[in-house]
């Protein structure tokens, strides 16, 4: 016959288990807090001193400039778009930033001609230091129809903040530059 009452010892043990249990439980839910908190005060310690000192007009004034550059090439004003962008040496980030030469402006000229953007969508934009920044922005040169996913191109830029001016840039992976987006941005 079956004993219907629990001996002490083991009454203790299953006591001690259950809040062995609970402990662990309780000691897994204070080291995921603890993550999660060092997660989110790292956001802050993870930015430069420059991502620090942005500030809303920063973002605009970058915001601006590509939303100007982006409707150049939609009136086809290619010429106006093209004489917005500067280059600077890849080997001397805190250098010298210049327009675009005439061979140059011709060889952007052309390429834009290729592509008659009728809008545009700004997909991302980051901020790293003055000269390492991005905006990922869609020019779309068909919209979608009959079925048919609208046909574009994704231009990446790199404003750069020069001699206390927004500049714009063009992301040049020929000169071995890279993006600071993700896949998913």
């Amino acid at each position: 016959m079956p004993a219907l009452f629990i001996s002490n010892t083991e009454y203790m043990k299953q006591k001690y288990q259950i809040l062995g249990l609970l402990s662990l439980i309780l000691l897994q839910f204070a080291v995921i807090g603890c993550n999660e908190r060092q997660k989110a005060e790292s956001t802050d310690t993870d930015k430069t001193g420059f991502e620090l000192a942005l500030t809303n007009q920063d973002s605009v004034a970058v915001l601006h400039l590509v939303d100007l550059f982006m409707g150049y090439l939609e009136e086809g004003n290619y010429a106006n778009a093209a004489a917005m962008l500067y280059k600077g040496d890849p080997n001397d980030v805190f250098g010298e930033y210049l327009p675009l030469e005439n061979d140059e402006l011709q060889e952007k000229i052309a390429f834009f001609k290729q592509f008659p953007i009728q809008s545009h969508r700004i997909d991302s934009i980051k901020f790293r230091e003055t000269y390492d920044n991005e905006v990922k922005c869609t020019a779309i040169y068909q919209e979608a129809h009959d079925g048919l996913p609208e046909a574009s191109i994704v231009f990446h830029f790199k404003p750069v903040d020069y001699l206390g001016s927004w500049i714009l840039c063009l992301l040049d992976s020929d000169q071995g530059q890279r993006s600071l987006l993700s896949e998913e941005d």
